[in-house]
């Protein structure tokens, strides 16, 4: 789709795809910048009112500004979609970091943590916002250093390639079809950091519906065990992030901020 235009921006590069949408790096003409480009189509069946309660939904999470998260400038919509343009982060998301690196050091994995933390507070404080489908793709790393957190509350449907790249950082609770709280982005961000310290996944599987049954019934192996240079304090907090009974997690992100900012790394 590179050279489409929708709502007055050019379509660059798709970076991410899913049956009812697409994000892009696209260019706003007008005042010569890059953005992100997120397009959402339409339910079949829609009716003005639902579209009406989608655009509402995205005008809220506009509201959100914080230098950790990626701000939303514009939500749009045509005849069958809604878009919103998002500032442009840079084309270092965290997953292309670990890709690239294998693994993170621990004060690195620690100063990365820590910022999406930042961001999932303050987004929770602000709008009562949870981000609801964490995962390495949506953090970006600026060039000056910053973490910043994209695609709030914009959860939506997969494709299974998609869904076996995602599967490994969905909380058992969301397989299960119970209800999504912050707790539930700190277990996405334990299997992040559990990727980050070790390199490697924490199921080692390749089957996304084998993985999604995993994260309701099993544990991954101690991340001591496969990273032996993580320090036993920071393996204990990626444990307990990623407990499978939501009430014995972190309770808030600025809980298990605090537990990381203790250790010495």
């Amino acid at each position: 789709m590179a050279g489409e235009v929708a709502g007055g921006y050019r379509i660059e590069k798709l970076l991410e795809e899913w049956p009812s949408g697409a994000l892009y790096r696209a260019y706003q003409a007008s005042l010569e910048r890059s953005v992100l480009l997120r397009v959402d189509k339409l339910p079949p069946g829609s009716t003005p009112r639902d579209k009406a309660a989608l655009l509402g939904a995205a005008r809220r999470l506009g509201a959100l500004n914080h230098s950790n998260v990626v701000r939303i400038l514009e939500v749009g919509e045509t005849a069958d979609a809604i878009y919103c343009s998002m500032e442009y982060p840079g084309d270092m998301s965290l997953d292309r970091l670990m890709n690239e690196k294998g693994k993170l050091s621990p004060p690195e994995a620690v100063g990365t943590a820590l910022q999406v933390l930042t961001a999932l507070q303050y987004a929770f404080d602000q709008e009562g916002v949870i981000h609801g489908a964490l995962r390495p793709q949506v953090v970006f790393i600026t060039q000056d250093g910053f973490v910043k957190v994209a695609e709030f509350g914009m959860d939506r449907k997969r494709s299974r390639l998609q869904m076996g790249r995602d599967a490994q950082y969905v909380p058992p609770e969301k397989v299960s079809g119970g209800t999504l709280d912050e707790r539930s982005d700190i277990y996405s961000l334990g299997a992040i950091l559990y990727r980050a310290l070790s390199g490697r996944l924490p199921f080692q599987d390749i089957d996304p519906r084998r993985v999604l049954a995993r994260q309701v019934d099993e544990s991954p192996r101690p991340l001591k065990e496969v990273s032996q240079d993580t320090p036993i304090e920071l393996a204990a907090v990626v444990e307990t992030a990623m407990r499978k009974d939501p009430r014995m997690r972190y309770q808030i992100p600025g809980q298990m901020a605090s537990a990381l900012q203790s250790i010495q790394v």
